[in-house]
This record gives C-alpha cells, structure tokens and sequence, in this order.
C-alpha cells in the first residue's frame, strides 16, 4: 500500500519502524498507529516473521557453505588502477575489462552463486510448503471421503468439563439426551463457520480454512512404531481472523480418514472431538405370528405375500412452527436447554435438567400437537474420570484491572460494582436468551423452508420474530443507559457507526447473533475479569462503541421484522 494512499504507514514505513530507521516523532505516530489498527499490526507481524525467518534461516545454513576459494576482488580498487594508467580509457571499455576479468575467475563467483540461489529455493519452500502440503492433502482426503459411501459415524466432542456423543447422519446418539451445553456448542461453530453437522471431517476443515483471510499452516507426520498403521498426518492451522484461533486435523496415512481434531475457540476451552466406535445394532425381534423358518424343513407351501406398511409422511415445515409457536407461548424458548429435533414422522422435544414442574407444563403445553414426543432426562452427576476439572486460577490482566479501578471509584466502591456489574450481566443474559431463539428460528428456518410456509404460517413466524426482537430492543437499550454513562465518565468514547442490516431476516439474526457476542465479550472482560491474552488500552470505547451499535442494529432489526409481518 502507498504511503500517500491513505493514513495507513504502508509497508515500507513498516518496514523502517521495524529497523528503528524512523525519527523521533514519526516512531511515535506509526506507533500510535499500531496500537488502534489491526490491520497494520498484522503486517507489521508478518514483516517481522519474515525477517525472523530469514535470520533463523541464515544461523541454520551458514556452516554447511564453504569459504569462497580466494577473496572478493576489490572492483573499485581496480577501477582506480585504470584511470591511473596512462592513457584515456572510455568508462565502457573500463566496465568490460571488469566484467571479462570477473568472468575468467569462475571459481571466485560460481559457488557463492549457486549458494545464494540454493538459500532463495530453500527460504521459498521452507516458507510456503507446510501451506501447499496442508492444501494438497485436505484436497485427497475430501476426494477419497466423498467417493466412498456414506456411512454413520460416531464422534465425542469435549470442551472443559463438557462432554457430547453424536452420531453423523443419524441425529444425536442414545446417551440420555442432549447436553446442556449442546446449543452452546452449535452456536460457537456455527458463528466461526466451521460445520457444526459434521465437525470431524476433512470437508469441514477445508471449507474453514479455504475461507480464511490470513492463515500459517503446519504439517507433521505422527508416526506409531507399534502399530505402523495408526500413522498419522496432522495439519495444524492458525489465524489471527475470526473467533477461532487455530484448528488441528489428524488424518491417517493409509486412508487419509480423520480421526480426530482439535479446535481453540478464543476465550473458551479447546474443543476436542475423537471418532468412537459404533455401538451394535439391537437384534430386531421376529415379526408376529410368523414362525422362525428351520434350515432343515422345506415349507410345504409358498408363504403368502406380505403388505408392508405404508412409510409415515415426514414432518413438515408447518408442523415444526406449531411446535415453536407452543413453546414460545410457554416461555420455554429462552434459557431452558430445549431441543427441537424432527426424526422421520414426529418431531422430538427434549431437554436435560428440567424441574419436573416445569416438564408436566411443557409436556401439557404440546399435548394438542400431533406426532410430538417430549424427552426429558437428569444431567449426568458425575464427572468423567478422564476429564478432570481445571485448577488453575484465572487472573485479572492489570489494563483490566485498572479500567475496574477507575469504576469503583466512579460507582462509589467495590461492593456497589459488584450490584453494578451483576445487574448488568444478568440483562446483558436476558437478551442474548432472546438473541438464541431468534438465531434458532433462523437456522430452523431457512428461506428455502420458509417459502413452503402458508401465508398464516409465515405471519405466526413473523410475530414470534417480532416479540423477541422488540424485547431485545427494550433490553439493549436498558443496557446502554445503564453503561453509556459510567463508560463515558471514565473516558470512554463512541467510534463510528454503520448499521445496514441485510434484508433478509436470517441473514440480519446472524449479524445480531455477533454483535451479541461480541458485546457478551467485551462485557465479561470489563465487568468479569475474563482473562486474556491482551487488552486493548481503548477497551472501555470499544464496548461504549459495541453497545450504541447493537442497540441500533436491534432497532433496525425490530423495523424489519414489523414491516415483514
């Protein structure tokens, strides 16, 4: 980027702030610079990997390259000697002489040559193979999974505590239920773009990663001396893009079939997912009032022809809204770890520590619609052995600490931040409740599935949408009249604001969905001592910034709702 293009430094001033070439004052403006732009950060991050490489590069290499054989000649040395001489010389034929001496010597600049060219190829590979190669192979091994048949899979997601069993393509696998932290889970990869129905998967990786704006790539090969065939490959890649920060993939080296995968969400446990074996089929009882055939009688008649019954209709569009339109009149579509699944002809509700009083009302709720089985089960009490809780403690970063400093002083001590932060924190949860049902009915929802909505149908939809987003309107602006002015008293100041929300709905809740939980960030940052690995100096502005646009965003989705309906 030119320098004069636009206030950005430009690589080359970059470049020189890097080398500490820059006077006094334009050190100190470039730096001031940095500390409010990501993108120049980031290039001033690669420029300086780069030289990193080089001078590791030129550590590693230079005892394997002999001396030169004999010393430079000095050309200028020469270039003297000549015009000393007697005689006019013309410069051409001075600048020949010169390159016909250099040219007989080939033993003087043959090897340092070579050696110059051997370090660019090596620099080149050194530099781009891991991504060329992590490319190469996430390329076969979606080649070879999407030759072979599809078959069920049954895969383990981990995170903290947490533990979920799936199986691939068959809906969530027999083990009590969903887990509460499942709608958790679904929404952390679905706002990082990485697939959520199939996570363990050389196709998902792929796809997040070829839509990554800057990446770095590493391949390593995992060998097993005891069992030659459990070799692995696994491909590592990170990005300083996105919410999240790195994924790991281990495919075989026999069939490059992934079996396990590491994702780091930023600010949250790893997420690790392993394939399981599948559990046996149950034995399928005989049907009644046939007799199991013996190998050793021959029947003495044909047996009659059999009817099978007619396969069940599946679930429609319609019938999943009734089912949302239900629990939206029971309240049961914020906060409560409900799932609305359909499978085949019905539609599972289900759900995992419930009160039972609440169930018998959630159940009576749905009792008039058809075709709706309601599962309710206990969270599992104990903690896997393998999976033990962290002891380590998290500590405030001192930026953050000072920011909360400074609010006590303002609200007139700690114990009224304390009230203060927690009556934040609980409205700041009561609207990202309705920012999840909202994001649910939009992945439930999709434009495809909602053209085959009635026009009564799509109007029930529209008022559902409508009461959650005028609710989380009431909330977002409660939650900024409550922060602008502390904020703004500490120094805090607004940026700039640009709200243009997409038209369509779904879209514009995925939008809501990230302003959401980028505020919920920032929030627990300052008011929760969330940990981090840095805190920007401005933090106070960028949440003041993060709350005045999601208030403005939720109005503008509020109008776009009531002027669907």
């Amino acid at each position: 980027m030119p320098d004069g293009a636009s206030r950005h430094p430009g690589d080359g001033r970059l470049l020189l702030f890097a080398d500490g070439e820059l006077s006094a004052s334009e050190m100190s403006r470039v730096r001031d610079h940095l500390a409010a732009c990501w993108q120049c950060r980031t290039e001033l991050g690669q420029i300086q990997e780069v030289i990193s490489d080089c001078v590791r590069y030129h550590k590693t290499t230079e005892d394997y390259f002999p001396s030169p054989p004999a010393p430079w000649c000095d050309i200028r040395r020469k270039f003297a000697e000549m015009d000393a001489a007697p005689g006019s010389v013309s410069f051409l034929h001075v600048v020949r002489q010169a390159i016909r001496s250099f040219a007989a010597t080939p033993r003087r600049w043959v090897p340092v040559t070579a050696s110059l060219v051997i370090v660019s190829l090596l620099y080149h590979e050194l530099r781009y193979a891991p991504s060329v190669e992590a490319a190469e192979l996430l390329h076969k091994a979606v080649a070879v999974s999407a030759a072979e048949p599809a078959k069920p899979r049954r895969i383990e997601i981990r995170s903290g505590s947490k533990r979920l069993t799936r199986t691939v393509h068959l809906g969530l696998a027999r083990a009590g239920g969903p887990d509460p932290v499942y709608a958790v889970m679904e929404a952390r990869f679905r706002s990082a773009g990485y697939d959520w129905e199939d996570p363990l998967s050389a196709r998902a990786f792929s796809s997040w990663r070829d839509k990554l704006p800057e990446k770095r790539d590493q391949v390593t090969l995992l060998r097993d001396a005891q069992a030659p065939a459990h070799d692995c490959y696994q491909i590592r890649t990170t990005t300083p893009a996105g919410e999240l920060a790195s994924a790991s993939l281990k495919l075989t080296v026999e069939d490059l079939r992934p079996v396990e995968s590491t994702l780091q969400f930023r600010g949250a446990d790893p997420v690790a997912i392993r394939e399981l074996p599948l559990e046996p089929p149950s034995p399928e009882p005989p049907l009644a009032g046939l007799a199991p055939k013996s190998p050793l009688t021959a029947p003495s008649s044909p047996a009659p022809e059999r009817v099978l019954p007619r396969a069940p209709e599946p679930v429609s569009a319609a019938e999943e809204l009734k089912v949302f339109a239900a629990l939206r009149r029971l309240d049961a579509d914020l906060g409560e770890p409900i799932e609305v699944k359909s499978s085949g002809s019905h539609i599972l509700v289900s759900g995992v520590g419930i009160p039972p009083g609440r169930r018998r009302q959630i159940a009576a709720g749905l009792t008039s619609i058809e075709g709706v089985e309601v599962q309710f089960s206990e969270p599992s009490a104990a903690v896997p052995a393998d999976i033990a809780p962290s002891s380590t403690v998290a500590t405030v970063n001192p930026e953050v600490a000072r920011i909360q400093s400074r609010l006590e002083v303002e609200l007139g001590g700690r114990a009224s931040f304390e009230h203060f932060a927690d009556r934040v924190l609980d409205r700041n949860e009561a609207l990202l409740s309705r920012v999840h049902a909202l994001r649910r009915l939009a992945d439930r929802f999709p434009p495809p599935v909602e053209a085959q909505l009635s026009a009564a149908d799509r109007a029930v939809l529209a008022g559902i949408r409508l009461e959650h987003a005028q609710a989380l309107l009431e909330r977002s602006v409660e939650l900024e009249q409550s922060l602008s002015p502390v904020l703004t008293a500490i120094g805090a100041k607004p940026g700039e604001l640009s709200t243009t929300l997409n038209p369509v709905w779904q879209q514009a809740t995925i939008e809501l969905f990230r302003q959401a939980r980028a505020g919920e960030t920032l929030l627990a940052v300052i008011l929760g001592g969330a940990a981090g690995n840095s805190v920007a100096p401005d933090l106070p502005s960028r949440a003041l910034t993060c709350l005045t646009l999601l208030r403005a965003e939720a109005e503008a989705y509020r109008d776009l709702t009531a002027a669907a309906r």
